[in-house]
C-alpha cells in the first residue's frame, strides 16, 4: 500500500493504473474521511466523489498521485464542513408539526 507522503505518480491516463490505485488505497482514503466526518454514509460519498474526480483528471490526460487523491479528499471534506456552518443570513430551521409533535426540520 502506498502512503500519501510518497508522492509517486500512479496514474498516467491508464484505466489499469487507476484500478490499481483504487484497489490498494480506497480503504485508506475511506478511513481518513470517516475519521474526519464521523459519518459512514458521508465518508463513502466523499471517497466515491474523490475517485470520480481522479478518474476525470486521468481521462483528461493528466497524471495523478496518491497525494492528489488525499488533497482532493481533504478539499471535499472541507467543503462538507463549510456547508454545515450557518451564515449570518441563513434562515433558522423552522419547526415542523408531525403526528402532534413538533420536530425541528433538518
Amino acid at each position: 500500500m502506498l502512503h500519501a507522503h510518497e508522492g509517486i505518480v500512479l496514474l498516467m491516463n491508464s484505466p489499469e493504473r487507476f484500478l490499481e490505485l483504487f484497489d490498494e488505497n480506497a480503504d485508506e482514503l475511506f478511513r481518513h474521511s470517516l475519521m474526519r466526518l464521523g459519518s459512514r454514509v458521508r465518508a463513502e460519498e466523499i471517497t466515491r466523489r474523490t475517485f470520480e474526480n481522479v478518474w476525470a483528471m486521468v481521462a483528461a490526460g493528466a497524471s495523478a498521485s496518491l497525494d492528489d487523491c488525499f488533497r482532493m479528499l481533504d478539499e471535499l471534506i472541507l467543503n462538507e464542513y463549510k456547508e454545515r456552518i450557518p451564515t449570518k443570513n441563513s434562515p433558522l430551521p423552522q419547526p415542523e408539526l408531525r403526528y402532534g409533535f413538533i420536530r425541528t426540520a433538518q
